[in-house]
């Protein structure tokens, strides 16, 4: 319950961190591809960490929790390259409400509404991403509707 207050600060939290982590990177090696390099590995030891810290059971099978953690490092740093900050927050703060609600489908479930928040959440962004990169441009334009 207390980390799903936190959904918004942690995931902006894990950009910023991202960000300032690059920057000093960069300060220290002099080179933009090792410190971009080096970033995803610091991101793949930091969610490795976490994922054991909090799931210890997923040892049983060691090479899917490095897939997760390398898939979410990367896609994290890759989104902060492209995108920037801003992308890289939304990123982090689906990716977070994603990961730490119980979804289903059945919505007789008394935590059905978490699934709905979460949903809500991720269609919200969406629109105003949409939104946002449209302009005063129409989505489809009127010879094809």
């Amino acid at each position: 319950m207390f980390a799903d207050r936190l959904t918004a600060f942690i995931g902006s939290f894990t950009a910023w961190f991202a960000l300032a982590f690059l920057v000093l990177i960069r300060l220290v090696v002099r080179q933009e591809r090792a410190a971009w390099v080096l970033l995803v590995l610091v991101f793949v030891a930091i969610a490795g960490w976490s994922l054991l810290l909090l799931q210890p059971y997923v040892m049983q099978e060691p090479l899917a929790p490095l897939f997760i953690t390398s898939l979410m490092a990367i896609s994290i740093v890759v989104m902060l390259n492209r995108h920037g900050l801003l992308g890289c927050s939304v990123l982090a703060i689906v990716a977070t409400a994603l990961l730490n609600t119980p979804l289903t489908a059945d919505l007789t479930r008394w935590y059905a509404w978490r699934t709905v928040a979460v949903a809500m959440l991720v269609a919200g962004f969406a629109l105003w991403g949409f939104r946002n990169v449209l302009g005063a441009q129409t989505a489809f334009a009127a010879e094809e509707l």
